[in-house]
């Protein structure tokens, strides 16, 4: 039963407010699968996620994206750097940066655009901030969102919400936003949560304009067993809730999700529209990681719409393909194929300050960069390898200059070998 109120608190939040950067503060969403937040294997590394998408003419696959996370010595994420390709070549897109509690959950999040305007070659440009508070317990305290303009330096509060407890369990959420007319935090919408027995869960949505008055909007009950749980949503009409969507979840014996079918009400024939349906259905290795998900809808017959296969070794995620029905060849088809590698650790050696001391400049770069030690050292080598990890360049001394002209324009890393001890940074060609 605990597996079962996990998983019905994360849908209930996921359905309430499922903006955010990242899927109920464990994981990071990625068209190869999700991404866990803190994972001690990859401690002090550098995970690369390169995506290839077909073209349009379904001749080839041509790059789409890259993702880069570091790690810090934890195995927790501390950056997260997304680019994609463009038609003029690579280009960075957003970068978000993560610090964490004591207990390994996420305090601060900070996310960046890149904005070309900046400097000569353009730079991060922070733009969205949130800190989350805890209880001593671990349990999830506030979330204050907060808002930089693009190309200033003037953070603004922009929304808090407030969770409330009772004997551990979830009561109240409370969503805050700035007054214009007092600069103050005014209450403008509440979720309460209310428990009759064990086999249901109510979720009453308010909205309001001042704070003061409340009217109930929403309604969400959840109907649960060992095997299976129902969500049923309810918009209010006049002064009745009706109903609206249904979601039907078949669950595993650890709780997760095998089936997930949504329908939708017939207000005509007032039943539950057995005709139009939508469906998921989710597949789990024996760690319970996700390997893949097939979804289909129905307009009087089934159809299939689209599906994902994820492959893990040695328990870790490694690559990810994402499909879609071919209605003339009536074949699945890969759309989108994504591997991801991970590159030596960023750091092994007992002096803290040593690895800010060695830096890789111009990054982003032209044609050419250098690399700047500490102190002039005899016994370096120098390995430059694109995201695949096959090694383009290789030097058993520090040259002057690094060029890289004929390299297309995309991500690669350096890698340093300094009596012994392996750093590793990133570069970005343009």
């Amino acid at each position: 039963m605990k597996n079962i109120l996990t998983l019905l608190l994360l849908l209930i939040t996921s359905s309430i407010f499922s903006q955010g950067f990242q899927k109920d503060r464990a994981h990071i969403e990625t068209l190869c699968g999700e991404i866990p937040l803190v994972n001690e294997e990859r401690a002090n590394s550098i995970d690369t996620l390169y995506c290839e998408r077909l073209n349009n003419d379904h001749t080839q696959y041509d790059p789409y994206t890259v993702t880069v996370f570091i790690y810090d010595e934890f195995g927790r994420i501390i950056k997260s750097e997304y680019g994609y390709y463009a038609y003029d070549g690579f280009r960075l897109s957003s970068l978000e940066e993560y610090t964490y509690t004591s207990f390994d959950s996420v305090e601060t999040y900070v996310g960046y655009y890149w904005n070309d305007t900046l400097n000569e070659t353009g730079a991060w440009d922070a733009t969205n901030m949130k800190i989350y508070t805890y209880h001593s317990n671990n349990q999830l305290q506030s979330e204050m969102w907060m808002f930089n303009p693009i190309g200033e330096d003037m953070w603004n509060n922009q929304r808090l919400i407030e969770y409330q407890y009772d004997n551990g369990e979830l009561i109240q959420i409370d969503y805050s936003v700035i007054s214009q007319e007092t600069n103050t935090w005014r209450k403008y919408m509440r979720t309460e949560y209310q428990r009759f027995d064990n086999l249901l869960e109510s979720v009453l949505q308010y909205y309001s304009n001042d704070g003061v008055e409340w009217r109930n909007t929403y309604k969400y009950s959840y109907y649960y067993s060992t095997d299976q749980m129902v969500r049923v949503e309810q918009h209010l009409n006049g002064e009745h809730f009706a109903n609206n969507r249904k979601h039907t979840y078949d669950l595993d014996e650890n709780g997760n999700v095998l089936i997930d079918l949504e329908q939708h009400w017939n207000s005509f024939d007032s039943i539950w529209d057995t005709l139009i349906l939508d469906q998921k259905q989710y597949t789990y290795d024996s760690y319970g990681n996700n390997t893949g998900y097939l979804h289909r809808s129905a307009y009087f017959e089934w159809f299939n719409v689209d599906k994902a296969e994820y492959a893990y070794f040695d328990n870790q995620l490694i690559s990810g393909v994402q499909y879609k029905w071919d209605w003339n060849e009536e074949q699945w088809y890969e759309y989108v194929k994504c591997s991801i590698k991970t590159s030596p650790g960023i750091l092994s050696t007992n002096e803290p300050n040593f690895k800010e001391q060695v830096s890789v400049y111009p990054n982003p770069i032209q044609n050419e960069f250098a690399i700047q030690l500490p102190e002039s050292n005899d016994n370096v080598s120098i390995r430059l390898y694109d995201i695949s990890g096959k090694t383009l360049m290789q030097y058993d001394y520090l040259p002057q200059n690094i060029q890289l002209f004929g390299l297309n324009s995309g991500i690669y890393f350096v890698e340093i070998n300094l009596d012994n001890e392996i750093i590793t940074r990133r570069l970005v060609k343009q």
